[in-house]
């Protein structure tokens, strides 16, 4: 087999870590580096006082999924993709790993044995803007499992039980469209942390951030209800208690909060190409949607005025 070369990799070094390449079965090139490998695109940058080059990779994933690793890989290339370890790996080079990554993908436990939900919750304090996916084989209490790890942080829980493609399970074409989803409108990051600053740390606030965050995703009310294990109503009634916007206001913020990061990193686009490319017919339909939700959040307290000001007014 005939690999593709990248001048400068292989033997690469430099006073933090030592860079190599290695063959996976499907052609490409992987670095290997402390903590995990990753697919490039392009030679490292220094690490400077250590840690993981911010712009290794578009999704990374848990080492303790390796497998699940190389066929991501393969079925997304050319996007990088990495492993780390989640468990061991300290929290500045987790930072400095995930920061302008699209996804992590975990399994039920971390290398060590540690469980998800833990992990999830580390991740969260420091990256409200990654979007999560937690990969699980599903003997008994699904639903069950899928609150616990929504209530953790998590944005998406996929069975891997049965048989599918790639040997991996019938969740595997979901999953991957998942990605996909996220890697074309990834969230944005400098909103998400602004709101996740001025959030008090409670149940609402969770399912505030989850819809937020997945504005890429088809959401509804009835859905983010059952990801967090109530009815419509109880929904509806623990954001009313907290003075925050519904539901339905909280998707469709999202939604154009999303469209704000992909204008900041698509400058070139057109507000019509915007507009279709979120599934608005004309940009005009596009403002008179976003009219709308301003309208809604001014009906609102400090939520709803802070993200008003973080709705950007030129679309």
């Amino acid at each position: 087999m005939t690999l593709p070369t990248h001048e400068g990799l292989t033997g690469w070094t430099n006073r933090q870590y030592f860079y190599s390449t290695r063959p996976c079965p499907y052609g490409l090139l992987i670095w290997s580096v402390p903590g995990g490998t990753v697919v490039p695109s392009e030679r490292p940058r220094s690490a400077g006082g250590g840690g993981m080059d911010r712009r290794r990779a578009d999704i990374i994933v848990d080492a303790g999924c390796g497998t699940l690793a190389e066929v991501i890989a393969r079925r997304l290339a050319p996007h990088r993709v990495g492993t780390v370890d989640t468990e061991t790996l300290s929290d500045r080079d987790l930072h400095s790993a995930l920061v302008d990554s699209a996804t992590l993908v975990l399994g039920a436990r971390g290398t060590g044995g540690l469980l998800a939900a833990v992990l999830i919750r580390r991740v969260r304090k420091r990256l409200p803007h990654v979007s999560i996916l937690v990969c699980e084989a599903f003997a008994s209490e699904h639903s069950e499992r899928i609150i616990q790890y929504s209530k953790a942080g998590a944005d998406g829980v996929f069975d891997v039980t049965a048989p599918g493609r790639d040997g991996l399970g019938s969740d595997l074409d979901p999953l991957l469209e998942a990605l996909r989803s996220r890697l074309r409108h990834p969230a944005p990051e400098p909103e998400l942390r602004a709101l996740d600053e001025a959030l008090p740390r409670s149940g609402a606030s969770t399912i505030i951030m989850y819809c937020l965050r997945n504005g890429s995703q088809q959401l509804n009310v009835s859905a983010v209800a059952s990801t967090f294990g109530m009815a419509i109503r109880t929904l509806r009634k623990r954001l009313r208690r907290a003075e925050f916007p519904g539901c339905d206001a909280l998707i469709r913020a999202g939604r154009h909060l999303t469209m704000v990061e992909s204008a900041r990193r698509h400058p070139h686009w057109s507000r019509e190409e915007l507009a279709r490319c979120f599934g608005f017919q004309t940009a005009a339909s596009l403002r008179m949607s976003r009219w709308r939700l301003l309208r809604t959040l001014g009906a609102h307290g400090g939520l709803g005025r802070r993200l008003r000001e973080l709705l950007d007014p030129s679309l």
